[in-house]
């Protein structure tokens, strides 16, 4: 007779059914983010409903996730296996509504979006291309421009969303990340010793967003570099990639703008062990709803994200 007395516990149908989705995908959110509050920022949610979420999952499965510690979580083994289930699941649900919204009849009409110039020139040309051939009746529309003037175009529903890596705070709009790029700063290989160029930031928030006056990448760079300075700002990349060619400074950028240049050896990466983060954000007016149309481009820019090597 087989001993069974090792056989790995199993969740019981009530637990099962206590599952919610939207605790799976806060604990993903968690897993990724490393702690509570980065969580809570990354998901715009309040951090209390946050562990509660964590707290309810963990009761759900019946197993502790997330091990707490001063400087954040990390998974428990349970956590880690509970964290490849939770991916795939979410991904193959993805996935599911998306071929029921294929089967759904052409799409067809206007389709008035907003995004940063390099969101536009960088990643929005396979998607829409894609999104034509699907869909040959829909007619999309792209504004480009500062991020504060394209706000304005969503606020007042001329465009249905907007596509940022960057946009100033506002308690109008919803906000949710639906990829992640590696940011670098890059320079001219030839200047790459040159103090008067490394120590030449040219900015973007600047302009993007009117208010700010913290600028945490000149900090970094300052506590080397003491001298370092916003010499020129623009809310256009092709411009920083311009002038850092031709030698006016150092910026930093989404790595997707600037992949072909280093791929060249035009520009290199200053510091490589500074990579930040850059999210690229949907932007709606708040309590709006995507259109059928929003969402299969959402779709199409993900997967083109994806297959460029960043998160999705």
């Amino acid at each position: 007779m087989r001993n069974t007395s090792q056989r790995p516990k199993t969740l019981v149908p009530e637990r099962l059914d206590r599952l919610d989705l939207n605790h799976l995908r806060t604990f993903v959110a968690v897993s990724r983010a490393g702690s509570f509050s980065a969580a809570s920022r990354a998901l715009r949610v309040r951090q209390p409903a946050i562990s509660k979420a964590i707290a309810s999952l963990e009761k759900s499965v019946g197993s502790p996730v997330f091990e707490r510690g001063a400087r954040g979580v990390h998974l428990t083994a349970a956590g880690s296996q509970l964290l490849d289930a939770a991916d795939r699941a979410l991904a193959e649900l993805r996935t599911a509504v998306e071929v029921v919204a294929r089967r759904e009849p052409d799409l067809t009409g206007d389709l008035m979006l907003c995004a940063q110039e390099h969101v536009a020139s960088r990643i929005l040309p396979v998607p829409l291309r894609t999104l034509r051939i699907e869909f040959p009746q829909l007619f999309p529309r792209v504004i480009t421009g500062a991020s504060h003037l394209l706000l304005r175009e969503i606020l007042e529903g001329r465009a249905e969303f907007g596509l940022f890596f960057y946009l100033e705070p506002s308690s109008l709009i919803d906000r949710r990340k639906i990829g992640e790029v590696p940011a670098r700063i890059v320079v001219n290989p030839k200047f790459a010793k040159d103090a008067r160029v490394l120590e030449s930031f040219i900015g973007s928030r600047e302009v993007d967003d009117l208010a700010t006056r913290h600028y945490p990448t000149v900090t970094e760079l300052q506590k080397a570099r003491p001298n370092t300075r916003i010499v020129i700002s623009s809310s256009s990349y092709e411009l920083h990639r311009q002038l850092v060619l031709e030698g006016a400074g150092i910026s930093i950028m989404p790595e997707v703008v600037v992949s072909d240049l280093i791929a060249t050896g035009a520009l290199e990466v200053f510091r490589p062990d500074w990579v930040f983060p850059a999210a690229l954000e949907l932007v709606t007016r708040r309590g709006h709803r995507l259109t059928r149309s929003g969402h299969a481009l959402i779709r199409l820019v993900r997967a083109r994200l994806q297959a460029l090597g960043y998160r999705a």
